[in-house]
């Protein structure tokens, strides 16, 4: 992971991820132990930022090192889980055209 957007990861720093991401920056770069910025963010509770890359497409099944997910991450932060299951299910439904709002 570019070291550069893992900090803007691990801070919160969203203007700084949005900079990045413009130019270029993949969403779901990986760091050390196989984390995504996705999953930085919300183990420490970066709401906003969290919201931001997975609306910007990030993968919300990615699995690290040693089975941490997302929302396993998120449970430190419970607006963050609040808004990676609002996501997830939006996700969800938008790959399962199928589904009916609600049939969750």
């Amino acid at each position: 992971m570019n070291p550069l957007w893992e900090a803007a990861a691990r801070s919160g720093d969203l203007q700084r991820l949005k900079q990045l991401h413009a130019h270029g920056a993949p969403l779901d770069q990986l760091d050390r132990y196989g984390q995504t910025a996705l999953m930085l963010a919300a183990a420490r509770g970066h709401a906003e930022v969290a919201h931001w890359l997975a609306e910007c497409g990030a993968n919300l099944n990615h699995t690290a090192k040693y089975g941490l997910r997302e929302l396993l991450g998120a449970n430190t932060s419970y607006r963050s889980a609040q808004i990676l299951m609002g996501d997830w299910c939006v996700c969800f439904q938008k790959q399962h055209d199928g589904i009916k709002r609600g049939a969750l």
